[in-house]
């Protein structure tokens, strides 16, 4: 029940360095381990939610309006004036649930991050053409979740949270394959009141965005999905 809970995935790659596993590379990466290399999951405050949201609205859109190059001179200050009114919005909504930061840093805690492992893990072992002669003990790439932060989008409507994980993939003599950040967004269909209401299923819907996050990750070397 609580997967259907998710009613709105995305996933980005952020800008990076060889962010893909290309195909001719994944010969190179048959017998993987997936190692967690980073501390604990970091959280990270929306600017929007703060006291400050209306200036940090206000610059926020007035730098995508400058991204409209000849037509700047119309979208920017369209973009401070929509931004600042966004931000104001944001704030006044966080300030509805003071405690909202808190408790969401708390879940991100709770939540098993090794889902996110587990489903590499489980996703690896779908069988792959180039590696099929591959055999031998230890392994020739390292898989490496370097780390993993979320935040919560403005507190309007239903739950909506982040997370941004860093990963890379090193082989056994130490060539980079890939190094990249992975942005994944969810929207849960329960309102920001009914989430925070019931931490067990808001802790699963964390663990579910790790999971997917996991699974996509695995994608990367078997080519599946």
């Amino acid at each position: 029940m609580w997967r259907r809970a998710l009613v709105c995935v995305a996933m980005v790659l952020a800008s990076c360095a060889n962010p893909r596993i290309w195909p001719e590379d994944r010969a190179r990466a048959c017998r993987i381990q997936v190692d967690e290399k980073f501390e604990r999951v970091a959280f990270r405050p929306n600017s929007l939610a703060s006291g400050a949201g209306t200036l940090s609205g206000a610059g926020q859109g007035f730098v995508a309006g400058l991204g409209f190059g000849y037509g700047a001179i119309i979208a920017a200050p369209i973009g401070l004036i929509v931004g600042a009114g966004y931000g104001t919005s944001c704030a006044a909504a966080n300030a509805r649930h003071p405690t909202a930061d808190a408790d969401f840093e708390r879940l991100l805690q709770e939540a098993d991050a090794h889902a996110m492992k587990r489903a590499i893990e489980a996703g690896l072992k779908a069988p792959r053409p180039e590696c099929a002669s591959a055999s031998g003990e230890g392994h020739d790439a390292v898989v490496g979740i370097r780390h993993i932060e979320g935040g919560m989008a403005c507190l309007h409507g239903r739950q909506e949270f982040t997370l941004a994980v860093k990963w890379r993939t090193v082989t056994a003599k130490g060539e980079v394959l890939n190094e990249a950040t992975l942005q994944h967004a969810s929207k849960s269909s329960r309102s920001v009141d009914e989430w925070f209401a019931d931490p067990a299923e808001a802790r699963k819907e964390i663990e579910a965005a790790y999971d997917q996050v996991g699974r996509w990750i695995a994608r990367e070397f078997t080519g599946s999905g």
